[in-house]
């Protein structure tokens, strides 16, 4: 859901995208591996790219679907 959510044009955020989106703009791309947050902060990086098929390709195992994961965020 990171890595999607990255991915999006800002514009196209909903407001709880946005408030994700804000949780992984501090770190500026570097990743370190020991934190605890490691995995999503490497989904931020690769959303960065402004391509959704990477993070589809990255996280195909997941089985939801990302605008699914994201209406969760509204619950």
């Amino acid at each position: 859901m990171v890595c999607h959510i990255t991915a999006k044009n800002e514009a196209d955020l909903t407001v709880e995208e946005v408030r994700v989106a804000e949780l992984f703009k501090s770190f500026n791309g570097k990743v370190d591996p020991l934190h605890a947050q490691a995995q999503y902060m490497l989904a931020a990086q690769t959303g960065a790219y402004k391509k959704p098929e990477i993070c589809a390709l990255q996280y195909q195992r997941c089985p939801y679907p990302a605008d699914q994961l994201s209406q969760l965020l509204k619950q």
